[in-house]
């Protein structure tokens, strides 16, 4: 799956213009809902029961023959936040209706306006079958309560190979909430190589040329960094 630990050259550059995270003094759990969020169970926590990543900053649960990933990327900063849940695994030709929402609190990127971008990756192979669906979605909302679902919303859906982005403005008093969510929809065929990635990025609008320089290759990396490892295994 391509993850932020395959970008962290890139994200390095920027933190160091930025400064030191106040990512430790966040709450950050991943839920997930297999009936089309009728319905979650309950929110999984960082480094606490049911997360198989003893990381901090990460949260992996297994779902099926899927494996489901949050990350809260340690550069929550006045200069940048970047985020990113995903699936990935092999499918066994079971039929999905799968919402996975990682969210995190005590995020500082300011002064307003800011801006939100959002990146859904599909490195799926082959190409998912007719009837199968993917989105990307994210809400940003002031205050501290996880897995809110208003205020600015952004949604990005893609079934096609590659990457598709979209990104908006938005106006926030700090510390705020995100939550990030990708969905899953439909029956992928046996031995399907899923990998589908929701990436956030949130700067202050405008950000500076460099940040935004470094932004826009991150999702070239995670493509490249991805068909190496398929070059690899094969």
């Amino acid at each position: 799956m391509t993850r932020f630990r395959k970008l962290l050259p890139v994200v390095a550059v920027a933190a160091a213009i930025f400064g030191t995270s106040n990512r430790a003094e966040a709450n950050f759990q991943l839920q997930f809902s297999t009936n089309g969020g009728s319905s979650f169970g309950p929110a999984i926590s960082d480094q606490a029961g049911g997360d198989l990543d003893g990381r901090v900053g990460f949260i992996s649960v297994n779902i099926g023959a899927f494996t489901v990933t949050g990350t809260s990327n340690s550069f929550v900063s006045v200069g940048l936040t970047t985020f990113d849940v995903g699936i990935s695994g092999t499918s066994d030709g079971s039929t999905y209706d799968l919402v996975v929402q990682a969210s995190f609190d005590s995020v500082t990127t300011a002064p307003p306006p800011q801006n939100l971008r959002v990146a859904l990756i599909n490195n799926t192979m082959p190409p998912f079958p007719a009837g199968v669906t993917t989105s990307a979605e994210v809400w940003v909302a002031n205050g501290s309560t996880l897995f809110t679902t208003s205020g600015i919303n952004l949604v990005k859906d893609t079934n096609s190979y590659g990457v598709g982005s979209i990104s908006t403005t938005f106006n926030a008093t700090t510390p705020y909430v995100v939550t990030s969510q990708v969905t899953l929809k439909g029956t992928p065929g046996i031995g399907t190589s899923l990998s589908l990635d929701n990436n956030g990025f949130i700067t202050p609008a405008p950000a500076p040329a460099g940040l935004v320089l470094a932004l826009a290759g991150m999702p070239a990396l995670g493509l490249g960094a991805w068909l190496r490892r398929r070059g690899a295994a094969a």
